[in-house]
């Protein structure tokens, strides 16, 4: 049976390719799922979802750990995007900086840059740390109303930037009706150098700073943290110094790299 489908505008499609792109879809929007979801989600057989991700883990796109259940994307994911070279030098220059750091704040570390109505991870430390709530790996988008980091990645960058992002949320239904209270979390950040974000209902608290290139933002350094174990007057006096000096050992290192 050829796997060639009639498309829109009669062009021509390979269903096979469809269903593997649909699968990365999947794995990204909800972070690691097992094969169950994938199938349920695309309307697929169960072997038919479990051959596309075998397929995936041969070309690099997913992986599974021996005994683990689901599948998550690595980080070669990021070489389809438009954004990959700037991403990839950050990320590059950051990972072992931010992994250095993590040893000595045991919470879980988080490097994200905007992507559209998103913040995009780049580098995590929640797979390797024993204090983590949740374990989202490279590839992982989160709203940008749902973050920290958007807070004061927005807050540093250059004012067109921030109206352009600003606009932006204002005209998504889902995030229309938080955009007045998340101007004003914008503007705190600015004020204070760095910014807090718990989601309504999450024991995870946040507490970013940006990383800058150039005098602007370009990226989110997160610690996450479990809101009764860490008061916001504890995170700044315990977390936020070494948070402030590990971004501004990434922005030292950026501005000897590439122009990010």
């Amino acid at each position: 049976m050829s796997e060639e489908k009639e498309a829109a505008g009669g062009t021509k499609t390979l269903q096979t390719v469809s269903r593997a792109m649909a699968v990365l879809e999947v794995i990204s929007r909800g972070g690691p799922r097992n094969v169950s979801f994938i199938a349920g989600a695309l309307g697929i057989s169960r072997s038919a979802a479990l051959r596309i991700l075998k397929t995936l883990i041969s070309a690099g796109y997913v992986a599974k750990p021996q005994g683990a259940r689901t599948y998550f994307l690595t980080e070669r994911i990021l070489t389809l995007s438009s954004g990959y070279t700037r991403n990839n030098i950050l990320a590059n220059v950051a990972e072992p900086v931010i992994r250095a750091a993590a040893d000595k704040v045991v919470w879980p570390l988080v490097l994200t840059v905007p992507a559209g109505p998103e913040m995009l991870i780049l580098v995590t430390t929640e797979p390797d740390s024993p204090l983590a709530l949740q374990r989202m790996t490279a590839g992982y988008r989160i709203a940008l109303t749902d973050t920290a980091s958007a807070r004061i990645v927005l807050a540093q960058s250059r004012p067109e930037v921030r109206e352009e992002y600003l606009a932006l949320i204002k005209q998504l239904p889902e995030m229309s009706a938080v955009a007045g209270a998340f101007l004003k979390s914008v503007e705190a950040a600015k004020d204070a150098g760095f910014a807090f974000h718990q989601i309504p209902g999450s024991r995870e608290k946040s507490l970013a700073v940006a990383i800058l290139a150039n005098g602007s933002a370009v990226a989110g350094l997160t610690v996450r943290f479990i809101a009764s174990a860490l008061s916001e007057s504890q995170a700044q006096a315990e977390i936020l110094p070494l948070l402030q000096a590990t971004a501004r050992h990434i922005s030292d290192q950026l501005a000897q790299a590439q122009p990010v």
